[in-house]
């Protein structure tokens, strides 16, 4: 499996098209050593994100690619989810 460091994560992108080319991801910029709020502040952050795009979209006539936007969102927050809730589990 090949790897690549992600700088920055965006919109989400870059993870979709790494992701669909089965490219495994780290982030470059990730603090391993920080507390573990800080992975639910990012999950709050991205659902954040998550429902101003779901707003304006309810708003406004907008484009397919905010909806596509929108779904590759979604689609990252349950990725993180999933890992956190893995890892809360795992250090019980």
């Amino acid at each position: 499996m090949t790897l690549a460091a992600e700088f920055f994560a965006g919109m989400g992108l870059m993870w979709a098209g790494l992701n669909s080319a089965g490219i495994r991801r780290v982030f470059a910029n990730d603090s391993r050593s920080s507390t573990h709020s800080r992975s639910d502040i990012g999950l709050a952050r991205r659902a954040r994100t998550i429902a101003n795009l779901a707003c304006l979209i309810s708003e406004r006539k907008v484009k397919n690619g905010i909806r596509r936007t929108l779904l590759v969102q979604a689609q990252r927050l349950e990725s993180l989810a999933r890992a956190r809730l893995k890892d809360v589990v795992s250090s019980t």
